[in-house]
């Protein structure tokens, strides 16, 4: 569930037509369902520090490059988009129930000439503990159809051999952080190897044994303890 005021919806609007922001970036408070504990995500202090975005200059994608491929937080709703913009580049989401967001935003991202940043928090986002980014399933193995649809706009973009850095450590971060969320760890090393490179499925291949080893290691001390 997501919330945004009609008052807070004309200051960005105001913003993107004085800056002439194809997109302008802000950011939200993370309202936990069981407790109602409000978390701040500061944009500029979490992904932007590096790079000295102000409120007052626009940036791009080349002004990010390390952290082209999330640098603006990988969801839409934290955004304001101009409708020309996304009709002109076709911005979509991908047919799955994870990282769907993530081609729409790495999209206006690549294609925007002008991103602004709004430090404020304009948005609440409450979190629902059996949300589809909480759940366990072997569903959540559409998530290579995100990955697929990311390559695709590379590709399209004629950005392949530029991002080939920035696209890996893309795929070692969403892979690593959405695999806890599919069942079968065999189906899931098995999808690697057919979707990644040898060298990012044989890498997550490593650690997911590395990982087992050191749960093994903890749960044999655990006994010991006992």
């Amino acid at each position: 569930v997501q919330t945004c005021a009609l008052p807070i919806l004309e200051e960005l609007y105001l913003k993107a037509d004085k800056q002439n922001c194809d997109v302008v970036v802000f950011n939200f408070n993370k309202i936990n369902e069981k407790d109602n504990k409000i978390t701040g995500y500061n944009i500029r202090e979490k992904l932007l520090k590096p790079f000295n975005i102000s409120e007052s200059h626009n940036f791009n994608w080349k002004d990010i490059k390390p952290c082209v491929f999330g640098g603006i937080y990988l969801a839409a709703w934290n955004k304001l988009y101009r409708m020309d913009f996304v009709r002109k580049n076709n911005l979509h989401f991908s047919k799955c129930s994870l990282a769907e967001d993530n081609v729409f935003v790495i999209g206006a991202t690549l294609s925007a000439k002008n991103i602004g940043y709004a430090n404020k928090y304009y948005y609440n986002y409450l979190i629902h503990e059996n949300s589809a980014l909480r759940s366990k399933s072997d569903k959540n193995l559409c998530l290579f159809k995100s990955i697929d649809s990311v390559k695709r706009l590379v590709c399209e973009k004629g950005l392949t051999k530029e991002l080939a850095k920035e696209f890996s450590q893309y795929i070692f971060r969403l892979v690593n952080w959405h695999k806890r969320q599919i069942v079968s760890q065999s189906k899931f090393l098995e999808v690697c190897k057919k979707k990644l490179s040898k060298y990012q499925s044989q890498t997550i291949i490593d650690r997911h044994s590395a990982n087992q080893m050191l749960l093994t290691l903890l749960d044999s001390l655990k006994q010991k303890i006992k």
